[in-house]
This record gives C-alpha cells, structure tokens and sequence, in this order.
C-alpha cells in the first residue's frame, strides 16, 4: 500500500547518512503517518506496526525498540523479510544484553530455515554476526 510505502521511506531516511541530522523532520513525518492512519487504510495493521517500530528507532531507544519490534514480530504485524533484517541488524549492533541478543538470534535462525536463496543468505549472515557478538560477551 502507498501507507507502506510511506513508512518505509521514514526507516530509509532514518538509514541515510544524514539521518540523525533530519530526525526533527522524520519525527513529524512519523505524527502525520500515525493521523492518517487512524482512518481505515488497505494494509494499515502492518503499516501502523513498522510506523511504531520506526518511532522507538528514532527516539533511540534500544530497549524500547526491542520490545516494540519483537512483540510486533511475535504478533505477525511485522512480516517484511527485508525489513525484519534491517531491525535485526540494528538491534544486534546496539544491544548489550545477553538474553536479547539470543532472542534475535533465535528469531533470525528461524527466518533463515523458512527460506532459501538471498533471503536465506541475509539472515545467516544476521546469525553469525549475533553469535559472535554473543561469543564476546562471554
């Protein structure tokens, strides 16, 4: 959906080099998205799920983040392979805590069994990272 697509441009620009130096404008981008889609919209449960999820990313919280995303995934809301392995991937950077980082690894290993191909290669690859992450922690 054009929703989708939106608020998958706020996560891009967030993702760009200047992103932190445009959080003021994507925040605002953000509070408009999340009034529009109070009106029923085609594809608005996912889209209102990653639009949460891009939120806690700009606030910079990793533990707000983390919960949001993992309950959102566990709930089936937030489904983009691509998606998925771009917060995988940042959680895995930013988190410090032990039993989280499992958690993304668990989660990552079974995106990773379900597929085959460059899907399957781009969660291996958020595997590995995690379990050497882990292995440091140690």
């Amino acid at each position: 959906s054009s929703m989708g697509f939106e608020v998958n441009m706020l996560y891009l620009g967030f993702c760009q080099p200047d992103g932190q130096d445009s959080l003021p404008s994507l925040r605002r981008q953000a509070e408009q998205l999340e009034v529009l889609l109070r009106q029923p919209v085609k594809g608005f449960p996912e889209a209102r799920a990653e639009l949460v999820v891009n939120q806690a990313l700009f606030s910079g919280d990793v533990d707000e983040l983390y919960q949001r995303f993992i309950t959102l995934v566990d709930c089936g809301l937030v489904t983009r392979d691509y998606y998925m392995e771009s917060i995988y991937g940042y959680l895995l950077e930013h988190l410090t805590d032990k039993e989280r980082i499992e958690v993304c690894v668990d989660h990552a290993q079974a995106l990773a069994d379900k597929h085959t191909g460059w899907e399957k290669d781009m969660f291996d690859k958020l595997v590995t990272i995690g379990k050497e992450k882990l292995a440091n922690l140690k």
